[in-house]
């Protein structure tokens, strides 16, 4: 019987059953897989100490955008007892074009960098990469979600063979089961969490006993680049710089979370940049998902949609940025957002940010979500948006400054020069009971 035809009958089974004892059932059931996986990976981590070698970790990556491994890879670079490389994985959940278009871009990434990396699927002869061929004693997970990556690259295949880590993809904002205390999160041997807030909720769902509070890794990269401003189009220092980062979630596609307003302000963002080209520059950086999100809509597709990212691209103050943002972030003035991430992420570079709100944003957010979005002014038209960029951004009326400054001490960086990737790197070094050189 395969996975899909068991899962059927058991739910078939639950079916039948009173709610409180299906409730009971499962609790039970995961408390024993707990404690399976807990006794496999003991197994594992004595075959690793018996082997006496470097510690080889493989990091499964589908998006550069959702790449948050960057501190983390170069310091198990320049460690003397990791070998690490990236596999660049199928994303599928978008069709076949998004997917390879996913992964020449990754690869592209990821090379740039001087990271040993690796596509994992070969179009010229529909093959994949066999992850174990790799020798993984670790491997490091990127997303959570079931159906986004090709099977072959899901946890349930590495469940007892190998260590399996994971960070949020995304600085954990919201209070839902699925973003910290899935199936997934309860398998992997560490799930490597951001604050003691977030660590408090997983609590809530299960012990949390696979649960480190490291921080999160992108924090590395705030704290020690130095800003470029490559992605903005104008070097004039007299006109200020603003992001404008809608999320993907446009009404009527996700039923579970919609944070999207695009489709309120994608023609106002326009007039707007235009009205100001002599006093600021935009940059438009859309969730990656959003793009396809359009194509499907019924009132946009894909050429009034290629045409819109174009009309950015070529402003004469506008631009379109992909990709990695923490240049970007760190070179900006302000930023106008409807995204759950980049709720707390742009509060480490400590400057002022407007949610676009189209719902009631603090009944989907947890406890850190709640205390990032009152360091947002709130924007609910396009008079608000005006009154942003008027009195904040080109006055420098900045009454938050000194909330968003408490948040980033006391939440984003409590633990001061220690780094996110030297705290994870220790843990697994204590783990495997292997000393600093």
């Amino acid at each position: 019987m395969n996975r899909m035809s068991v899962a059927k009958f058991v739910h078939s089974v639950e079916s039948l059953l009173p709610s409180n004892v299906v409730a009971c059932y499962r609790e039970k059931k995961w408390q024993l897989l707990r404690k399976k996986w807990s006794y496999d990976y003991t197994k594992i981590i004595r075959r690793i100490q018996a082997r006496k070698g470097l510690i080889n970790v493989l990091f499964f990556a589908f998006d550069s955008n959702s790449w948050k491994y960057d501190s983390l890879f170069q310091a198990m670079q320049n460690d003397p007892d990791f070998s690490p490389m990236v596999l660049a994985v199928p994303q599928v959940n978008k069709g076949r074009d998004f997917m390879l278009f996913q992964l020449k871009h990754g690869m592209e990434y990821y090379l740039s960098k001087g990271y040993p990396a690796l596509c994992s699927y070969d179009e010229d002869t529909d093959s994949y990469v066999d992850a174990y061929s790799l020798h993984p004693d670790i491997i490091f997970f990127s997303n959570p979600y079931d159906g986004l990556v090709d099977d072959r690259y899901n946890i349930r295949n590495y469940m007892g063979k190998t260590l399996t880590c994971y960070v949020n993809y995304g600085f954990c904002s919201v209070p839902h089961q699925w973003s910290c205390a899935s199936q997934f999160h309860q398998r992997v041997w560490r799930y490597y969490v951001e604050c003691e807030e977030n660590l408090k909720q997983v609590k809530s769902y299960y012990s949390g006993d696979n649960c480190v509070v490291t921080g999160y890794p992108t924090a590395d990269l705030f704290a020690s680049t130095t800003a470029t401003g490559k992605d903005w189009k104008l070097k004039d220092k007299k006109l200020k710089r603003v992001i404008w980062a809608p999320h993907h979630t446009i009404v009527g596609q996700n039923g579970w979370i919609q944070f999207s307003t695009f489709l309120l302000y994608s023609d106002v963002m326009l007039r707007i940049a235009e009205e100001y080209k002599d006093k600021i520059q935009f940059v438009f950086k859309p969730h990656p998902l959003l793009k396809p999100a359009l194509y499907e809509h019924i009132d946009w597709g894909k050429e009034k949609t290629d045409a819109y990212y174009e009309k950015w691209a070529n402003g004469k103050n506008t631009t379109y940025v992909s990709g990695d943002y923490v240049d970007l972030f760190k070179s900006s003035d302000a930023m106008i957002h409807d995204c759950g991430s980049f709720t707390i992420e742009y509060l480490y570079v400590q400057k002022p940010v407007m949610f676009l709100g189209n719902f009631d944003r603090l009944s989907q957010s947890n406890e850190v979500g709640k205390q990032a979005y009152a360091c947002h002014y709130q924007g609910k038209k396009e008079e608000d948006i005006i009154d942003f960029l008027n009195n904040i951004v080109l006055e420098g009326k900045d009454v938050l400054k000194s909330d968003r400054d408490s948040f980033f001490e006391k939440t984003l960086n409590p633990n001061g020069d220690v780094s996110v990737a030297e705290r994870i790197m220790c843990d697994i070094k204590n783990k495997l009971s292997i000393t600093n050189n």
